[in-house]
C-alpha cells in the first residue's frame, strides 16, 4: 500500500483500520507507510477515537462480551459441580441471557457496522484494491443512517 495509493487514500485506510478494526497505531503505520506521529495527529484532529469507541458498542462486540461473561459464570458453577452456592450467579445468568436475546433480535446501525466490518475484511483479502473504496462507501452509508435517526 505504501506507493500505490495517494496520501488521502492512505489516511482513509488508516482511519478504517483504527476505528473499525481496532488496529494499533504501530500496525497501521506498517500497513500504510504513514508515520506513527502523523497517524496520532489525524486521530486527534479528526476525532477518530469517537468512532472507535462507538464501535465497541456494536452488537457483535457486545454479544461477544456477554457470551464470555456467561461462559465464566457457567464454568464457575461447573467447578462447584452445578451447585448454585450463591443465588446471585443464577440472577446474573438470567440477566445475561435476557441481554443476549435482546441483542440478537435487534437490528441497528451497529449491526450495519458489523456487516461492513465483516465484508470489508473479507474484501481486503479477496480484492485489496476494492476494499478501500467499498469501506468508504459503507462509511458514507453509516453516516447517512446516523443522520436519519
Amino acid at each position: 500500500m505504501k506507493d500505490e495509493f495517494t496520501n488521502e487514500q492512505k489516511k482513509d485506510h488508516a482511519r478504517l483500520l483504527f476505528t473499525y478494526q481496532q488496529e494499533s497505531i504501530a500496525n497501521i503505520s506498517k500497513t500504510t507507510g504513514i508515520t506513527e506521529d502523523q497517524i496520532k495527529d489525524w486521530i486527534k484532529e479528526d476525532k477518530w477515537n469517537v468512532r472507535r469507541e462507538a464501535n465497541l458498542l456494536t452488537k457483535d462486540n457486545q454479544l461477544h462480551r456477554l457470551y464470555n461473561m456467561l461462559l465464566h459464570i457457567t464454568d464457575k458453577i461447573k467447578v462447584n459441580k452445578y451447585a448454585l452456592k450463591d443465588i446471585k450467579d443464577l440472577d446474573i445468568m438470567l440477566k445475561l441471557t435476557a441481554c443476549i436475546r435482546n441483542l440478537e433480535d435487534e437490528d441497528s446501525i451497529a449491526y450495519t457496522i458489523d456487516v461492513a466490518n465483516a465484508f470489508t475484511g473479507w474484501l481486503k483479502e479477496e480484492a485489496p484494491k476494492m476494499a478501500l473504496p467499498c469501506a468508504n462507501a459503507f462509511e458514507k452509508y453509516i453516516n447517512y443512517l446516523e443522520r436519519k435517526e
